[in-house]
């Protein structure tokens, strides 16, 4: 089992860029406060919380879906990292010290 996932996970990216979540945080809170509002509304109409209480599981489970997972549109912006430091190139780039000096 521990192999298959082995090969099978670094195909997955699993991340989101900074920008992505940032918009999947906006995505949660408009989806919470549009349920929230249609919830109280209709459960208010009908004089029944629990209906209320349902929209706000009901927007848990949607924003779930729409912002948990990576999904592309939350990848657009990757980080650029720097590139690795070979052995020659640390050596002449290695900060000095006192102890150098």
């Amino acid at each position: 089992m521990g192999d298959l996932l082995a090969l099978v996970t670094p195909k997955i990216d699993w991340y989101h860029d900074f920008k992505g979540q940032k918009n999947a945080e906006r995505w949660f809170q408009v989806i919470h406060i549009v349920f929230a509002i249609f919830g109280f509304t209709w459960g208010y109409m009908l004089q029944r919380f629990s209906i209320t209480v349902y929209a706000v599981i009901a927007a848990f489970i949607v924003s779930s879906i729409v912002t948990l997972p990576p999904w592309p549109v939350f990848r657009r912006d990757p980080l650029k990292w720097q590139p690795k430091l070979t052995e020659n190139n640390s050596a002449k780039k290695k900060p000095k010290t006192k102890k150098d000096m």
